[in-house]
């Protein structure tokens, strides 16, 4: 992680009203379109440990990129962060995003990040009715299964063990509240029972986009949304990269390649884990060969359940895949650069294929715009080697539409 510049409590100090921590960067950015849906200006910081350097905004969403990290390496970065947060205790309003599907290292952030900042509460739900991931009886579920009965669970990086909230978290029952979630309202009549005896600034809410919208909704007075910061004049080809393995992905590609005449291309996973450099070159010459063509190009990681279960069952092969992806999609950028060609917009799936290739893009800061689908965001890049527009998606995300209304949203 990349520490950013500490701010200084004085009198000229004003934190944000919100205040967001993420564990990875697809989580950042679809709870990050909550606040814009409400007209609150919104940054999104791609990996740090603090305050952007930018102008103050109505909220900041920080993305630790500590899901897949060991969880006492994960809980001591959440302590630093809290440190560095404390000036905003009592004045900001502290968000924990957490997977919804409990994956992550969500007992020991809580516990390391509450501490910090000295928050006596967590309000805990991470269910996001909206995207079939609801609650009962202190059991999320997805699409009505326990989660971890689901081939979510099976993660090679954070296995899930159990769907119980209160196992999760594990925090004392005199500090831990949470409810049912079958539907929005359901969060929502929580809430405003716990908001009826404490402040929100006092409340470590913790959760997915879900339930940060549900309470945005309660808290925040709504507002004409905000003209964009950047109006896009010209259009072009999308380039895409695809690094979940989620079936769900399978069927949004296929309806991209046969309504949208998308050009797939699926390298092979053992080439991709080598990192080649031959291998980078054949590939970097079929997305060029393709965005010459003024085609949209998707550079999948599995297209069929073997190739899936052989890339999933190997996590340090997923991790060299993801920095494959991520030296693959500076290099068409360059390369496309170098021709005078211009890029529409980059689509990228899964967060630490996301994270690693804005990183490698030197991108530090994203501006949510809107939604193209329930938590899948339209973002704008304003730093680094690239700037314009990108999507990020979860895998397990989005209708069987989702690549075709990305792709639409972007060119």
């Amino acid at each position: 992680m990349v520490a950013t510049k500490k701010k200084n409590n004085n009198d000229n100090f004003q934190p944000p009203a919100w205040l967001v921590v993420a564990d990875d960067l697809t989580g950042a950015c679809d709870t990050g379109i909550q606040f814009v849906r409400k007209g609150l200006g919104t940054i999104i910081v791609t990996s740090g440990l603090g305050l952007p350097d930018s102008k103050t905004q109505d909220a900041v969403v920080i993305n630790t990129d500590s899901r897949n990290a060991d969880a006492a390496e994960a809980g001591m970065n959440l302590s630093r962060l809290g440190e560095t947060l404390k000036p905003c205790v009592g004045r900001s309003i502290f968000y924990k995003k957490v997977d919804s599907t409990l994956r992550g290292n969500i007992s020991a952030e809580a516990k390391a990040l509450r501490a910090a900042l000295g928050l006596g509460v967590v309000f805990f739900q991470p269910a996001y009715p909206q995207n079939g991931r609801t609650a009962l009886n202190g059991e999320l579920c997805l699409n009505g299964v326990p989660v971890h009965l689901t081939d979510i669970a099976k993660d090679p990086l954070k296995p899930i063990s159990t769907s119980s909230l209160k196992e999760t978290l594990n925090e004392s029952e005199d500090s831990y509240l949470s409810c049912d979630a079958l539907t929005d309202d359901d969060m929502k009549n929580a809430v405003i029972r716990v908001l009826e005896t404490r402040r929100a600034e006092d409340v470590l809410w913790m959760g997915s986009a879900g339930l940060a919208g549900v309470i945005t909704d309660i808290l925040s007075k709504k507002e004409p949304p905000r003209p964009p910061v950047y109006d896009k004049k010209r259009t072009g080809p999308v380039f895409g990269l695809v690094g979940s393995y989620h079936p769900r992905n399978i069927v949004q590609i296929e309806k991209a390649r046969l309504d949208s005449g998308v050009a797939v291309i699926a390298p092979d996973v053992n080439e991709m884990s080598k990192s080649s450099q031959s291998a980078a070159d054949a590939i970097l010459d079929d997305i060029l060969s393709e965005l010459e063509q003024k085609k949209d190009v998707l550079v999948v990681t599995a297209q069929t359940p073997g190739q899936r279960d052989r890339s999933k069952s190997d996590s340090n092969a997923s991790e060299k895949i993801s920095d494959f992806l991520a030296f693959i999609c500076r290099g068409a950028i360059q390369r496309a650069q170098d021709k005078g060609l211009f890029i529409g917009g980059i689509y990228l799936t899964g967060g630490e294929v996301a994270s690693r290739v804005l990183r490698a893009l030197g991108v530090s800061e994203l501006i949510p715009i809107r939604e193209v689908e329930t938590g899948v965001p339209l973002l704008l890049a304003l730093n680094g080697q690239y700037n314009g527009f990108l999507v990020t998606k979860a895998g397990a995300f989005g209708s069987d539409e989702s690549v075709v209304k990305i792709i639409e949203a972007l060119r």
